[in-house]
């Protein structure tokens, strides 16, 4: 890992802090080796919704105010991986097992209404069997299309 990589992972969680406690990640480790990690950031829409998009002046009180008291009624998965020499492996499904178990055990402590799985992309059939296994649903599905625009120059 680089200088730049380090200090982007440390501003990442300085910031974090303030959001995430020790329940919502955690890292595994296999002979002292960190091999995977998850880490779930509560969904701070939940503490704006009913500011009407306006955080100035009066808004960021309440803002900053529901952050200190972790009134969070969602979050997401947003960080979650595993090496890259585990997969496809048995001893990464079974670590990705683990995981998915630990996430459950942690969920009564964290207290959301739910937690958001998304964004995996359609074709990591891997994290797709991994999420379907759970008591998860899948939701929303969202597609990205591309069409040529007139006029437009092509880069290829």
């Amino acid at each position: 890992m680089t200088s730049s990589e380090r200090s982007t992972y440390k501003a990442m969680g300085h910031l974090l802090r303030h959001f995430v406690t020790q329940d919502y990640g955690f890292v595994i480790e296999i002979d002292e080796e960190p091999v995977g990690f998850v880490i779930i950031v509560p969904n701070l829409h939940d503490l704006t919704a009913d500011l009407g998009g306006r955080l100035f002046p009066c808004g960021i009180f309440r803002f900053v105010s529901r952050i200190r008291d972790r009134r969070f009624r969602s979050g997401r998965l947003d960080f979650f991986g595993l090496r890259q020499k585990l997969h496809r492996t048995v001893t990464g499904s079974a670590i990705i097992l683990a995981m998915v178990e630990e996430m459950r055990s942690r969920s009564s402590k964290i207290l959301f209404d739910f937690i958001e799985l998304g964004w995996g992309l359609d074709d990591n059939v891997g994290m797709r069997r991994a999420i379907e296994t759970t008591v998860a649903r899948i939701d929303k599905v969202h597609r990205i299309y591309e069409k040529r625009l007139l006029g437009a120059t092509s880069n290829t």
